[in-house]
C-alpha cells in the first residue's frame, strides 16, 4: 500500500516463518522519494530484501507479482553465497517472481549509506570530491519508535549534509522488528543474525526508491578484510559487490582501511568532527 511518501507491506507468513517475525506488516517512510513516479518493480525490492535471506534459509516460497531484472540476478547470487556462510543450515528455500522488469535510471550521481559514525564519515572524506548523495536510515542503530532521539539524529545528518554542500535523503523503517534471537539459534549462526546475513541486503533494499539519479552506492565497511578470504559474512567484499538494481551498482568502501587508519583520517580533517 502506497499512501504519500510512505508504503506498508502486509506479508502473508506460514506457520513455519511466524516464529522469526515480530509482525507480519512493515513500513518504509521517505524523504523526497517521489514514489507515484517509481516502477513498482524498484520498490518491491524493499520487502523483497527484508525476507529474502529468511526464505533461503527456511526453505520457504517467496511470491513477488513483479521485480527489478538486475536485482533479482542479484538474488540469485546472493543466495549461493548465503549457502556458503550457513553451509547445511540453509534449506534452499526460492524467489519466484511473475515479471521481471528492466529498469535504468540513467543516474550519474554517487550515493552514501551514511550513520556519522566513524566508518561512513571516512568514506565520505574519501569520495567527498563527488559529492555524494547521503542516505540516512532510522530504524536501524536507533528503533523507529524512539521519536525523540531519531528526530535529534536527523538534525545531525542534515547539519552535516548542509555544511559539506551535499544532499540527503531519510529513511524510516521497523525493517528490524525480527526476532534475531531464534533466528540466530536456528540457523546457527555464530554471531547475530542482523550482522551475519540480514543488515547488508536489509539496508540496500531500502534505500534503492531513493536511488533515480545514481549510478552507484557506496557502503562503507566496518572492518579491514580481504577479498581473498572465504565468505564469513554479508558484510564482505563478495557479498555486497553483488548486488544491484537497475542500472545502479553497490560497493563496500573503505574494505583496504583499519578502523585505526579511519580515525587517523578523521582526526587529519577534524571540520567532520563537529
Amino acid at each position: 500500500m502506497r499512501k504519500n511518501n510512505t508504503i506498508v507491506w502486509k506479508y502473508k507468513l506460514p506457520r513455519k516463518l511466524k516464529r522469526y517475525f515480530l509482525t507480519n506488516m512493515f513500513f518504509a517512510s521517505y524523504t523526497k522519494a517521489y514514489l507515484s513516479k517509481i516502477d513498482e518493480s524498484i520498490l518491491n525490492i524493499v520487502p523483497t530484501s527484508f525476507v529474502a535471506p529468511i526464505i533461503w534459509a527456511s526453505g520457504c516460497k517467496l511470491y513477488v507479482d513483479s521485480l527489478d531484472e538486475t536485482f533479482y540476478n542479484s538474488l540469485v547470487t546472493l543466495k549461493k553465497l548465503q549457502k556458503m556462510i550457513l553451509g547445511n543450515a540453509q534449506k534452499d528455500g526460492d524467489i519466484i517472481v511473475g515479471k521481471l522488469i528492466k529498469n535504468k535510471f540513467r543516474g550519474k550521481h554517487l550515493g552514501l549509506l551514511f550513520s556519522g559514525g566513524v566508518d561512513s564519515t571516512a568514506s565520505f572524506i574519501r569520495n567527498m570530491e563527488r559529492k555524494p548523495i547521503l542516505f540516512y536510515i532510522w530504524g536501524v542503530d536507533i528503533p523507529y519508535y524512539e521519536v525523540e532521539m531519531g528526530k535529534r539524529v536527523m538534525k545531525r545528518v542534515l547539519k552535516f549534509a548542509r555544511e559539506m554542500g551535499v544532499r540527503v535523503r531519510f529513511v524510516r523503517s521497523n525493517a528490524r522488528d525480527l526476532n534475531e534471537i531464534m533466528l540466530s539459534k536456528h540457523f546457527r549462526t555464530t554471531d547475530v543474525w542482523w550482522s551475519r546475513l540480514g543488515h547488508t541486503l536489509i539496508l540496500l533494499g531500502l534505500v534503492s526508491p531513493l536511488t533515480y539519479d545514481v549510478n552507484k552506492v557506496l557502503m562503507a565497511a566496518t572492518i579491514k578484510m580481504s577479498r581473498d578470504i572465504p565468505i564469513y559474512s554479508c558484510y564482505q567484499p563478495q557479498y555486497v559487490n553483488s548486488i544491484a538494481w537497475a542500472d545502479v551498482k553497490v560497493r563496500l568502501d573503505g574494505s583496504d582501511m583499519a578502523r585505526i587508519e579511519k580515525m587517523v583520517l578523521l582526526a587529519q580533517n577534524p571540520k567532520f568532527l563537529k
